[in-house]
């Protein structure tokens, strides 16, 4: 990954079937999240942070719906090998959030 990001920034990244979570490096409260959201976003457009999740992750190389390789953003419960702290937050609006 050639962006670096510091903590506590918003880590944008694309879905094609959208998680139900937006990540942010370091571990931070729901708090911290949802302000990072309203800047990225905007008041009107932030989604509401319904929980947050501390793991800890990585960039890798993985296949895209299409079939192409691609950079992808792995999460994972345990401390490893290149794997940096992220806080999950999940937002209102997402079917994957109901589940849990």
């Amino acid at each position: 990954m050639t962006i670096k990001y510091k903590d506590g920034e918003y880590i944008v990244l694309w879905f094609e079937d959208h998680p139900g979570w937006e990540p942010f490096k370091g571990w931070h409260s729901a708090e911290h999240c949802q302000g990072k959201l309203i800047a990225e976003h905007g008041k009107e457009d932030a989604k509401r942070v319904t929980r947050v999740e501390h793991k800890y992750a990585f960039w890798g190389v993985g296949v895209d719906a299409m079939g192409e390789r691609s950079q992808m953003f792995y999460d994972r419960d345990d401390p490893g090998r290149g794997r940096f702290k992220v806080t999950l937050a999940y937002v209102d609006g997402y079917h994957s959030d109901v589940a849990k």
